[in-house]
């Protein structure tokens, strides 16, 4: 007998722990909710190297070219989306494109193409999970674990992440959900 379709996912450990938790009963609303972030982290650390958020630190920033020349920083993020390291890094460049385009600037654009990057991964990582669960369970099962992915996305603390992925607020302990093994211990009633 198969322990899940989640040991299977082709995704990340941090993926697969939030697959887990979404799929089994076992686990609350809120341990599906504190797996989201621990993810996205570490999708981050993955593809998104410090070089490239001082870049686009300096970018959005005006650069060399200060504000006399808004028309550069875009062909600037141009240039660092064609080298961009991983598709991580790709979505965060065209994030800032797009706080640019929405009259962001400095570190609020950078601020603002984070929280944006890490909501987008976010969403494209629940339909990798559920793409993967359709192929290998029932459409009932599969359609709760979409749902609760998409409750625990729209309520994770996105926000508080970017600001510290980013180094404005100090970092929160992430851990994965506790293990209940006693005998006492179990799904709530």
């Amino acid at each position: 007998m198969s322990d899940g379709p989640y040991r299977t996912l082709p995704m990340p450990k941090p993926w697969k722990t939030l697959a887990k938790c979404a799929d089994l009963a076992g686990f609350s609303a809120e341990n599906v909710q504190g797996a989201v972030c621990p993810a996205l982290s570490a999708d981050w650390h993955a593809g998104v190297p410090d070089g490239l958020v001082r870049q686009l630190r300096t970018v959005l920033d005006g650069g060399t070219t200060g504000t006399l020349f808004p028309e550069q920083r875009v062909q600037d993020l141009g240039v660092l989306r064609g080298k961009a390291p991983s598709p991580m890094a790709a979505l965060l460049i065209d994030c800032a494109g797009q706080a640019l385009a929405d009259g962001f600037d400095g570190d609020a654009a950078l601020r603002a193409a984070t929280e944006a990057a890490l909501r987008e991964r976010a969403l494209a990582g629940a339909r990798q999970v559920e793409e993967h669960y359709r192929r290998r369970v029932d459409a009932d099962r599969t359609d709760n674990v979409r749902c609760r992915l998409e409750a625990a996305i729209g309520t994770a603390p996105i926000a508080r992440l970017a600001g510290e992925l980013l180094g404005e607020q100090p970092r929160a302990v992430s851990r994965a959900p506790a293990k209940h093994d006693g005998l006492d211990e179990g799904v709530p009633l």
